[in-house]
């Protein structure tokens, strides 16, 4: 039987498992800039079903392929199946009335994923493909991105989700700015909302999505997702604070006596201490400092670090000013309070907190850095 007949596009949604646990979804078609029709729309649904009924999958990559991730509902594919033309897979519409978790217009939008998702998003995610996006626990976003209800325009609603998860994610107020305006809405302006988790070089997300996923992977499995249940529900299902929390507390317990004793063991054994992630994070030693925001003169900014007791190592965005190579910065204090001084061979200074961010500020005058 001749596939392409069929089925037109056979590789509008390509799904990719590793072995080790990692289902990569991807939108791709190109020719419409990942726009979903009907028969998208069911590929995609039963992609993610596919990744839930899985056991051995664990976390799921969303994105989209060609640079972009999606450019919302095929409005042409609407407008063709609104008329009185013959029915194909492709015009089929999925426009009826929710029903549990029953496809929807965009495929899966009526789904709560029952396992953590990473949205690492190219290009536009616009009208129905913002509303995609939000299926993911959290976006990872390439710098030149866009977002936006751009189907106002259009006198098209939000009907996958969009007014019910946007709102959750950055707040009434915010989601209401782009649902009543449909402006763009850029990666930066996205991470100031909280509609962006991260924000990466153009080209990078997916790639940036795959390592966080890996290191979801190394984290115990229950646990983790008991806790990601319980935040859905706190945002979506719960009528009460009090309820909220029975809920946070019946689904903790279940782990207690298995994931949570043997953590407990492990990190009486010396595992995790001082900030270690393990395989959560790749190991760091020396210690690393991160600086993610671009450092201006005289300016201040927070970043987060992680320690590691015997050494240190600085290690700066190509946009920030570099230090000598020869700086090799050396543990020279470490007070009471577990505050811990460096100090390079060439005279910078870097206090680092205990907490979990520091706070640096460059003083033109003496060229030191300190809080």
């Amino acid at each position: 039987m001749d596939n392409s007949k069929s089925d037109p596009e056979p590789d509008a949604v390509l799904v990719d498992k590793s072995p080790d646990g990692i289902t990569t979804i991807t939108l791709n078609r190109p020719q419409k800039r990942n726009a979903v029709n009907g028969a998208t729309a069911k590929k995609l649904t039963q992609a993610f079903l596919a990744f839930e009924s899985d056991p051995a999958q664990k976390v799921c990559v969303f994105h989209g392929a060609n640079g972009t991730f999606c450019a919302g509902y095929d409005l042409q594919e609407l407008d063709r199946s609104s008329t009185n033309g013959p029915r194909t897979e492709d015009s089929i519409t999925y426009h009826g009335p929710v029903h549990g978790r029953n496809i929807g217009p965009m495929g899966p939008s009526r789904m709560q994923i029952r396992k953590p998702v990473i949205s690492a998003v190219s290009g536009y995610a616009v009208a129905g493909g913002l509303e995609l996006s939000l299926i993911g626990d959290m976006r990872v976003v390439e710098e030149d991105a866009v977002f936006g209800v751009f189907c106002r325009r259009w006198g098209v609603p939000l009907i996958d989700g969009g007014t019910v998860r946007l709102q959750a994610i950055v707040g009434l107020g915010r989601a209401l700015d782009m649902i009543l305006t449909g402006r763009p809405v850029g990666a930066q302006e996205a991470l100031s909302f909280g509609l962006a988790n991260r924000v990466v070089p153009k080209g990078k997300a997916l790639e940036e999505a795959q390592g966080i996923a890996r290191q979801l992977l190394a984290f115990p499995q229950g646990c983790m997702n008991l806790d990601r249940n319980s935040c859905y529900n706190a945002a979506y299902d719960a009528i009460s604070f009090e309820r909220a929390l029975a809920f946070e507390y019946d689904q903790g317990v279940q782990v207690l006596g298995d994931e949570s004793k043997h953590g407990a063991a492990r990190f009486a054994g010396g595992d995790g201490r001082h900030g270690e992630f393990g395989h959560g994070k790749a190991k760091l030693t020396p210690f690393e400092l991160h600086c993610h925001l671009q450092f201006t003169f005289g300016g201040i900014r927070t970043f987060p670090y992680y320690k590691d007791r015997h050494a240190a190592r600085i290690l700066l965005e190509p946009s920030m000013p570099e230090l000598p190579a020869n700086s090799n910065p050396q543990l020279v204090k470490k007070s009471q309070k577990r505050e811990t001084y460096l100090r390079t061979t060439t005279g910078v200074l870097v206090f680092v907190s205990a907490v979990n961010y520091v706070v640096l500020q460059l003083e033109e005058r003496s060229g030191f850095i300190h809080l």
